[in-house]
């Protein structure tokens, strides 16, 4: 008897279970059934190549289609994220609230930066406009200067009422505004000397101007005058003087130097009178006069000082006249050698006591 090959039990135990399966279906359905099992798959025919283009061009046009679809669909969404960010409102933040943050941290760090801070605004401000105006006044930075105390008091109120009555200064912060209104103070005050120094210097040259002009309309026919200097000392002011402007505290010179030939002082004397009722016509409040004249056979001087001797007569001005002649010098020149050997007598004098 023949042993049964392993291959041939499992093709035996197979076929018992599909006798097993078909024994519960109608005859008919086992026909079919083990018809299409028993019938081998048919293989698809090969298609023509016309066709295979067709279907692959197909499937490329579906495929660029799909895409499409695709890419308007994430254009469709990214529109709609965005209108929809759009109609939703901006969400500020409430004014109260940062206020009450400014406040905490004004008072976490101590009284001195708002101020500060505050200070270097307003002092730039200030400098700005000084610096613009056409005609400045620097001493408007030290008038205002008094604002910085004014803002750090108010900051040390603030700072003690919103920390519990419990006062935090910072002391860094007060000393710098300290020296920055002191710094401004004394740069005001220098700037402001120089801007009327300067000031004053002009309005003394226009005012000289001024009055040199206004009498030599006159004086070139009243008075023989070879050489004349106007010189005007005024107050320092912030304003520009002219000669209408004057006021008491401005002080006038007039020097003159004549060229006529006097025989004697009251002709000199005369001739100082005439250019002074000159200026006193043109209301020229002259503080002092001084007259010179110089020949080969004579020399002359008046000086006039004040409202007083500027009121004198001839008379009483012929007795101010300095005057000397031609036959004085050589007595004059006499008298300086004389005094020359007396003062060399003397010398000698003194060295021989001293060698003995």
């Amino acid at each position: 008897m023949a042993v049964p090959t392993k291959e041939e039990v499992n093709v035996s135990e197979q076929e018992k279970i599909v006798a097993e399966e078909y024994s519960e279906l109608s005859s008919v359905q086992f026909s079919a059934q083990y018809t299409a099992e028993q019938e081998p798959p048919q293989e698809p025919e090969p298609a023509a190549p016309e066709q295979q283009l067709t279907e692959q061009a197909q499937q490329e046009q579906e495929e660029m289609t799909r895409r499409d679809r695709e890419i308007l669909a994430a254009l469709d969404e990214v529109l709609q994220k965005n209108s929809a960010q759009r109609k939703e409102p901006v969400r500020t933040k409430r004014f109260p609230a940062d206020v009450g943050k400014l406040a905490v941290g004004v008072v976490g760090k101590g009284a001195g930066v708002l101020s500060l801070a505050l200070t270097l605004v307003f002092i730039g401000i200030v400098l700005v406009c000084v610096t613009i105006s056409a005609e400045p006044d620097y001493l408007l930075i030290a008038k205002l200067s008094p604002i910085a105390a004014v803002l750090l008091g108010a900051e040390l109120l603030l700072n003690w009422f919103a920390s519990g009555k419990q006062l935090r200064v910072n002391i860094p912060c007060v000393c710098i505004i300290a020296a920055i209104v002191a710094g401004c103070c004394a740069m005001s005050a220098a700037l402001n000397k120089s801007e009327t120094t300067e000031k004053s210097v002009f309005s003394s040259r226009i005012v000289e101007a001024e009055i040199y002009e206004a009498s030599y309309k006159q004086l070139r026919h009243s008075a023989d005058i070879l050489e004349l200097t106007v010189k005007a000392d005024l107050i320092p002011d912030s304003e520009k003087k002219s000669m209408d402007t004057l006021t008491a505290g401005d002080k006038v010179e007039i020097s003159a130097v004549l060229d006529g030939n006097y025989m004697n002082p009251r002709e000199f004397a005369a001739e100082c009178r005439r250019i002074i009722e000159v200026y006193e016509d043109l209301d020229i409040p002259v503080m002092s006069y001084h007259f010179s004249s110089e020949t080969r056979l004579s020399s002359f001087s008046l000086d006039v000082e004040g409202l007083f001797q500027q009121n004198m007569t001839e008379e009483e001005l012929t007795s101010l006249v300095r005057h000397i002649y031609v036959e004085d010098y050589d007595y004059i020149a006499d008298l300086e050698d004389i005094s020359e050997e007396t003062s060399e007598t003397a010398e000698n004098a003194e060295t021989a006591e001293t060698i003995e």
